[in-house]
C-alpha cells in the first residue's frame, strides 16, 4: 500500500523514475515492479541489494539477475 501511494504520487508530481529498496528479494520483486508499472511509472530501480549474493562466495548469482 504504501509503495501504490508513492508511485501515484511520484506520477502525480511528474517524476519519471523511483528507487524502491529495502525488503526486496525474488518474492515480491516482480510485485514491486508491477505496482509502480501499474501506477504509471516511466522507470524504475530496484534496489535488490544482498537478495541476489551467494553467502558462500559473497558473488552476485546471475541466474537472479538475468533478464
Amino acid at each position: 500500500a504504501e509503495l501504490k501511494a508513492l508511485a501515484q504520487s511520484a506520477v502525480e508530481n511528474d517524476m519519471t523514475l523511483i528507487e524502491p529498496t529495502g525488503g526486496i528479494d525474488l518474492d515480491n520483486f516482480a510485485l514491486i515492479l508491477q505496482t509502480c508499472l501499474q501506477a504509471g511509472v516511466a522507470q524504475i530501480m530496484p534496489h535488490v541489494y544482498s537478495s541476489i549474493i551467494d553467502p558462500q562466495s559473497g558473488n552476485t548469482r546471475p541466474q537472479d539477475v538475468h533478464a
